[in-house]
């Protein structure tokens, strides 16, 4: 039995919008992560925190910010292969596992 296909104009407004949003939400992962490593790598203490004041982001924890960030990006590109996909998810799996001692 045939199963019915739904196909989404691609210059549907709704797709324009979330392709948008899905833009800015890598790119503020990426900008939010690489400040982050920038105030550990120079021990900037109100770049070490997201938001001043609050508690500080550990360097891993920022380094899967940018590469959930660039997952997404690579997500949103219609050339984007599962492999590539993989790699990125493995790799920002990775970089959360705690560092050993």
């Amino acid at each position: 039995m045939n199963q019915p296909s739904i196909t989404i104009p691609s210059n549907s407004r709704l797709v324009s919008l979330f392709r948008r949003y899905s833009r800015g939400a890598s790119a503020t992962g990426i900008l939010a992560g690489a400040s982050v490593l920038v105030g550990w790598l120079f021990d900037i203490p109100f770049l070490k925190s997201v938001i001043p004041g609050l508690v500080t982001m550990k360097a891993n924890a920022a380094l899967c910010f940018i590469l959930a960030g660039v997952a997404l990006r690579v997500i949103e590109n219609e050339e984007a292969t599962a492999g590539m996909v993989a790699k990125i998810v493995t790799a920002v799996d990775r970089a959360g596992q705690p560092i050993a001692d």
